[in-house]
């Protein structure tokens, strides 16, 4: 049995779980890629995508979203600090 401990969030910001879809662009490279963010914090966001990157990539990401009958979209600059390949 596992104990108490295990069980905690061991974050510092909590996850709110989504499905939006977004676009990205390593930076320096020509061509955009899709994926999805699959969670966000106040400290980062969880994308799936079928590239490939080490750890350190720099991108810019537009994560899109509705606001009410038309696509919004907020800008950020990102490093990948972790990844695991499933």
């Amino acid at each position: 049995m596992e104990s108490s401990n295990a069980l905690l969030e061991k974050r510092r910001h909590p996850r709110v779980f989504m499905d939006l879809p977004l676009e990205y662009q390593v930076l320096d490279a020509p061509y955009a890629h899709g994926g999805v963010v699959a969670n966000a914090s106040e400290a980062g966001l969880l994308i799936l995508s079928i590239k490939s990157m080490p750890v350190g990539t720099k991108l810019n990401i537009a994560v899109l979203f509705p606001k009410k009958f038309q696509l919004s979209n907020f800008e950020v600059s990102a490093e990948i600090i972790w990844k695991e390949m499933h």
